[in-house]
């Protein structure tokens, strides 16, 4: 990870990288030759009256690189999932498709955010059915979508905050997914689970310890206060708990 603060701007960058070993392949396929590779960004804006976040945002940079070479007529799909929800119950998706229905048809790329009620696992065993019923959002913002020979190069940008979608919190991060679609929706291969970390290093106060028990998450905070027309010093610390099912929370 590297890392820079200009001018009230915070950004961090994480590279990634996947190949066949960090697939998983169906039974009786051969993942061999699939690779995936990049590194996102995520930057936050401090307001420079407060000091304090006022945006933020990920940016995420792909190189795809398939067995073979992408035709206009290959039938071929990539999806970015993003479980959530108190039990990651649901999933945020953008998926870049072409020639999904007519592998003797050319087309052209085509790209959307989704968001669905169905969870990650699921949409991995049966993505059609499963993006079919999901909701269109706009998320994620296409940036870059560039196909050469066995290659894809894809960049893609979501602001933290945006209208009737659900949140992304800086400091914490986010579990997603990479998918491809190949010829045959039978023929799916999936990334493991990879942790997204939302964190510009903007200094967010993490907690000090956490615990999970009895299906609570619970995070312990410390805290100093030195008033500076008096010679005083408070200190203490602060619990904050969530119930893992229905994500109430007391402090």
């Amino acid at each position: 990870m590297r890392s820079k603060n200009k001018n009230g701007v915070y950004l961090a960058t994480y590279p990634f990288k996947v190949n066949s070993d960090g697939l998983r392949c169906p039974q009786g396929s051969n993942c061999n030759g699939w690779y995936v590779s990049g590194e996102y960004t995520v930057t936050t804006n401090v307001d420079p009256v407060t000091k304090l976040p006022s945006s933020s945002s990920v940016l995420i940079k792909a190189k795809i690189t398939a067995p073979h070479v992408i035709s206009k007529k290959n039938i071929f799909a990539t999806g970015f999932l993003f479980p959530h929800g108190t039990r990651e119950q649901h999933t945020e998706v953008y998926m870049a498709k072409k020639s999904v229905f007519n592998k003797f048809v050319a087309s052209k790329w085509k790209v959307t955010s989704l968001q669905s009620k169905d969870s990650a696992r699921k949409i991995m065993r049966s993505p059609l059915s499963s993006w079919v019923k999901s909701k269109r959002g706009r998320a994620w913002k296409t940036y870059k979508l560039v196909e050469a020979g066995d290659e894809v190069d894809l960049i893609i940008r979501r602001e933290f905050t945006v209208d009737n979608e659900p949140g992304f919190f800086l400091g914490t991060y986010r579990p997603w997914i990479i998918g491809f679609l190949d010829g045959e929706y039978e023929r799916k291969v999936w990334t493991e689970t990879m942790p997204l970390h939302l964190d510009s290093c903007y200094p967010v106060h993490h907690p000090e310890s956490y615990s999970i028990s009895n299906g609570f998450y619970s995070a312990k905070y410390n805290f100093e206060i030195s008033p500076g027309q008096f010679n005083i010093k408070q200190t203490g610390h602060y619990i904050v708990s969530s119930d893992a099912l229905t994500a109430m929370s007391t402090v």
